[in-house]
């Protein structure tokens, strides 16, 4: 019995001595009392920065954050950030309730776009629970939710909007972020109700944006400064970037999420420099979709404009072209329809959707009341007493769809909402190996006969590669009637609403990936249908005319005259109740493919359709002789000249000649012209260039000139020109308290 207990007590030895060795055993595997309170909150650019919020208690220090991308299950290519600690004591101040410690931030930079990661937070022997967020790609979704007041030892209320949240998030096949209006907190100023946030399934899988509410603001005893409100609380459990405006760098703020601008807003504050900080950053934003966030509600229950959001905030909406404006705190849901300057518009590019959420804790819901203010603006409005639920929003590249979702998983409202721009120069792609220019010509309009409201732009389809977006607008007025990408494999698209029977001079501008962009200008005249015209072609040919036919179906209060054209020029006008006509042969150039023309010309005398085809035409009349003209003499003093003469037959041959000389060092000749330059024999030749055997010769001969006898042959030298010419983990050894539980085991059972 002793010897097996010997034995026992040996391996058990053996055995934890292993596993502290080799197993990286951490006997503080739970270290949710030590590494507190972790958010994961945007960069600037959430594309390629996400930063990270976390608590540790005042003693401690040398915290930081391990991350990797999520596939690297092994955490081999992880890499390690120190983080920022600060002393904040926050919680400690009036009418707060917590304890003092150290708030920690990290940073992490240069992630990739569209990437998925997971990271850890470690502080000495201990390490947090993985958590995750993605980072920013050009189209993305994100879950919009609101006022859950996170309260009760019993979590029921942050409950109730986790299993919402997460109904949503299954129905939309998942979401990148989850952005809140605020009252997350039942009374900001109490640490542990923002502990507790921090435990929800969401929180720990996804970047979260955040809002101060007026209950994120307030402590357990009111919302006044003088009962201890703040945004102290809020600042202290977010790490978000620091580009507000003075004193409110963690609280007002922006991020870029793929290509999207968000601006987040206090409500708690009513300030110039809060108005002019926000004008700021949408005036200099570059993105493709702008929308602001705040908490107290952009319109009322009832309909009204709410002062603190619709009132305080249209004019800049309106003016650089927000998308949409986010709100909470009624707890009503309600969605305006696109507006600009308070009312309905035409003008896509200028409108504004303004929302309002609901409630989404489950015991907060208001009662749904009647629309009384601006019915013609509120597209839908929804409330229950227990309302539950939150809503997705789907960016995309053509619009945005918004969903509002119950916990039981049931749509309450869906909208889409047009994109105003294309895709900012924020995002490019390489196109080194694309020769842009050769596309250029294939970019135009064209008639869309079917549906005279949706004409075509038409392109190249290797385009789809290289263009980024188009732009289609009248120069004029600046209406825009296209603004968004091509379409892949198809070589044009329909743009609807178009004006009918407007002459419009259009400015297009083709955006590429690499930003470059080709702008040119085009009339264009959508006209009314004219009715049908094709197959055009040759009927028949007799000795002297060419007889042309085709099906017509025109329609007189549109089409005035068709006219007949080789090579360009009109040769014949034609009614266009006609669908023959003749055209002598005589018009046509012999001996080469000429292009014949069916011209419509339209009642303003614009072309609408041409329809084309070739005619080689053959038969012509041909040389079957040349002869050069005899000449007086055979022989010429150098630098002399003569003009030969050719003699055709027949005369009225239309072939084309050619002069050749034998030796164009001793002679030369152009168009029968010969010049003689040294001594010696040539022979000059003129044939013809359809049958070079057709041709006529003379021998010609070039001699010294004969000087008179008291001419000295020698000549007079000329003068010379001159000139100058590129974690380690600590390992737990615990061998003497197992030695010492080792002796005193034996002490006691072996004798």
């Amino acid at each position: 019995m002793k010897s097996i207990i010997k034995k026992i007590l040996l391996l058990s030895v053996i055995s934890i001595f292993v596993l502290a060795i080799f197993g990286n055993v951490n006997v503080n595997a739970d270290a949710s009392d030590v590494i507190r309170t972790i958010f994961t909150n945007p960069g600037e650019n959430s594309n390629s920065e996400i930063r990270i919020n976390y608590h540790i208690d005042l003693e401690k220090s040398g915290s930081y954050v391990i991350y990797t991308e999520k596939d690297d299950s092994d955490w081999i290519n992880s890499t390690k950030v120190m983080a920022e600690e600060i002393e904040n004591n926050a919680f400690a101040q009036l009418n707060g309730s917590g304890e003092k410690f150290k708030q920690c931030g990290a940073v992490l930079s240069n992630l990739k776009p569209g990437t998925n990661y997971m990271y850890k937070v470690c502080l000495d022997n201990y390490e947090s629970t993985v958590h995750y967020f993605k980072t920013g790609e050009q189209y993305f979704s994100f879950l919009w939710t609101s006022d859950f007041h996170t309260y009760y030892d019993n979590g029921s209320r942050l409950k109730n909007a986790t299993a919402t949240i997460e109904e949503a998030i299954k129905m939309n096949g998942g979401v990148d972020f989850v952005l809140s209006t605020g009252d997350t907190i039942a009374h900001g100023g109490t640490y542990k109700w923002w502990n507790q946030l921090s435990t929800a399934s969401w929180i720990n899988n996804y970047m979260f944006a955040d809002t101060l509410g007026n209950h994120d603001w307030m402590t357990s005893k009111g919302t006044t400064v003088a009962l201890g409100a703040s945004h102290v609380f809020f600042g202290a459990n977010h790490n978000n970037p620091k580009n507000g405006y003075e004193s409110q760098e963690n609280i007002c703020y922006y991020f870029y999420y793929g290509d999207a601008i968000f601006i987040c807003l206090n409500t708690e504050e009513f300030t110039d420099a809060q108005y002019n900080w926000c004008e700021e950053v949408l005036k200099n934003s570059e993105a493709q979709y702008k929308f602001i966030f705040q908490h107290y509600q952009m319109f009322n229950k009832s309909g009204s404009f709410n002062s603190t959001g619709y009132t305080r905030w249209h004019k800049l909406c309106d003016k650089y072209d927000v998308d949409i404006a986010f709100s909470g705190n009624s707890h009503v849901y309600l969605r305006s329809k696109s507006i600009y300057q308070g009312k309905l518009s035409n003008d896509k590019s200028k409108e504004t959707v303004y929302m309002v959420a609901p409630s989404s804790d489950g015991e907060r819901g208001e009662a749904l009341v009647p629309i009384t203010s601006n019915s013609e603006l509120v597209a839908k409005s929804w409330a229950d007493k227990n309302s539950v639920a939150t809503s997705v929003v789907n960016v995309r590249e053509n619009n945005i769809t918004i969903k509002l979702i119950n916990k039981g998983g049931e749509i309450l409202d869906t909208v889409t909402i047009p994109a105003k721009r294309g895709t900012s120069n924020r995002i490019t792609k390489d196109i080194s190996g694309i020769d842009k220019k050769s596309l250029e010509p294939s970019f135009k309009m064209s008639i869309n006969g079917a549906d005279l409201t949706k004409p075509y732009f038409n392109y190249a389809k290797e385009a789809f590669v290289a263009v980024k977006k188009v732009s289609i607008k009248d120069k004029n007025d600046g209406n825009v009637y296209y603004l968004g990408p091509l379409e892949e494999g198809r070589g044009k698209f329909k743009l609807d609403n178009f004006p009918v029977n407007k002459l419009l001079n259009l400015e297009i501008e083709v955006t590429y990936w690499d930003n470059e962009v080709y702008k040119f200008e085009q009339e264009f005249l959508n006209r009314k249908s004219f009715g049908t015209i094709d197959s055009f072609k040759i009927d028949s040919v007799t000795d002297n005319d060419l007889i042309l036919s085709w099906n017509a179906s025109l329609k007189a209060e549109e089409v005035k005259e068709l006219n007949i054209l080789i090579n360009g020029k009109v040769v014949k006008t034609i009614a266009i109740n006609e669908k023959k006509a003749t055209i002598s042969l005589t018009d046509l150039e012999a001996g080469k493919d000429n292009e014949i023309s069916l011209m419509l010309i339209d009642t303003e005398n614009n072309e609408i359709v041409t329809l084309k085809l070739n005619y080689l035409y053959k038969d012509k009349i041909v040389l079957s002789d040349l002869t050069i003209k005899n000449v007086s003499k055979d022989s010429f003093d150098i630098g002399d000249t003569i003009q030969l003469e050719v003699i055709k037959n027949p005369l009225e041959a239309s072939d084309e000649i050619e002069w050749i000389s034998s030796d164009e060092s001793i002679a030369t000749v152009n168009n029968g012209l010969v010049k003689f330059i040294k001594e010696g024999k040539v022979t000059i030749t003129v044939r013809s260039k359809l049958d070079n055997s057709i041709k006529g010769t003379i021998e010609l001969e070039a001699v010294k000139k004969e000087l008179p006898p008291d001419v000295d042959p020698t000549p007079t030298p000329e003068p010379k020109p001159s000139g100058c010419n590129s974690g380690s983990f600590q390992f737990v050894w615990y061998t003497l308290s197992l030695l010492g539980l080792v002796i005193v085991l034996k002490k006691r059972f072996v004798k």
